[in-house]
């Protein structure tokens, strides 16, 4: 039953990520992409620079790496966490340079507050933010004794993934659409990812590992 809803979320969120694509392709995210770039944009402050700026950073795939040799490094995570969630970074990223290069979106210039080179379609921050982060709540989770402490630990990754996707559009480097397109593909790789570590999923339920 969860392999099938897994499966069916793999399907949703990679047609979502082929609508988007298209609608960007087409030209037909612009007015959406000005106004919510706008509105996000409006709330620009000294403290909440310094704030999107600190967690665009955290949403780096170096403070990714970081995390990921340390679980790789622990042994009661090293085969059930570290090596899956770092095989899903990796894949992650690669995508993320090939579907930038495919795509070749300029980025957003009329308000950014960082210095930043390279495409922009999808965010790389947004897409591997829902892989990585993704993976390890789902992987993570899992070793938690009671259902509340699961639901923080989801709530909390999915928060961040928000905020870093919110930051990049805060910024000015990504247009909002650049954002959900990155989450899509994302979440479809940490979907894919939990059907291909399944074992470890497993190993995780049952603290064997």
């Amino acid at each position: 039953m969860l392999t099938k809803a897994v499966r069916q979320f793999i399907c949703v969120t990679l047609t979502l990520f082929v609508a988007i694509a298209f609608l960007t392709a087409t030209g037909l995210t612009h007015g959406f992409d000005v106004l919510v770039a706008r509105v996000v944009q409006s709330l620009e402050s000294s403290i909440l620079t310094f704030i999107m700026v600190n967690i665009s950073r955290l949403g780096d795939w170096y403070s990714f790496i970081a995390i990921a040799s340390a679980l790789l490094i622990f042994p009661p995570t090293r085969r059930t966490v570290g090596l899956p969630v770092l095989i899903t970074l990796t894949a992650s990223s690669l995508m993320n340079t090939i579907l930038k290069a495919a795509f070749a979106v300029p980025r957003p210039d009329a308000h950014r507050l960082i210095s930043i080179t390279g495409y922009s379609f999808p965010s790389g921050h947004s897409m591997n933010s829902s892989a990585f982060i993704g993976i390890c709540a789902v992987l993570l989770s899992r070793r938690c004794k009671t259902v509340a402490g699961k639901k923080a630990m989801i709530g909390l990754s999915l928060a961040f993934i928000a905020t870093v996707g919110f930051s990049r559009i805060y910024l000015g480097v990504h247009n909002p659409s650049d954002v959900l397109a990155g989450f899509s593909a994302g979440f479809c790789i940490c979907a894919i990812a939990s059907l291909i570590f399944k074992e470890e999923v497993a190993a995780a339920d049952a603290g064997k590992k």
